[in-house]
């Protein structure tokens, strides 16, 4: 099962890809996800979720607007996000595309992906603030 999340955000391009190629501040937006993040090593973070530990590495590239990254979750293994945000007339656009991992239950990914709403909203919050 693949679903792709997308959301409209009014704030200019460069302004989304610099919060979101910045794992730092991902705790301010999933909200669900990751409870805090630190700096390991190779790129990576570290960060506490709601199943326990897990990492975190985005890579980014600001020419085509591409923020892919890697995460690998403490009970589900690992998901690779491709992701990407473009510039719209009225700011820019936002898509995550999330393949749901083997060991992940479709209930549980049907529920996350719910939840990856709300983040998505919180981050549109945050940007257009």
């Amino acid at each position: 099962m693949t679903l792709t999340k997308t959301i409209n955000i009014e704030c200019p391009v460069d302004k989304a890809f610099d919060f979101l190629a910045d794992a730092a501040r991902w705790p301010q937006f999933a909200i669900h996800n990751i409870r805090s993040i630190r700096p390991v090593d190779n790129g990576y973070w570290l960060i506490d979720t709601p199943r326990g530990e897990g990492r975190l590495k985005i890579y980014p590239n600001r020419s085509y607007g591409l923020l892919d990254h890697e995460f690998l979750d403490a009970g589900e293994g690992k998901w690779i996000v491709p992701a990407r945000v473009v510039s719209t007339p009225m700011g820019c656009h936002l898509m995550m595309t999330f393949s749901k991992p083997d060991k992940l239950p479709q209930d549980m990914f049907d529920k996350g992906m719910l939840l990856l709403d709300e983040e998505f909203e919180v981050l549109k919050g945050i940007l257009e603030g």
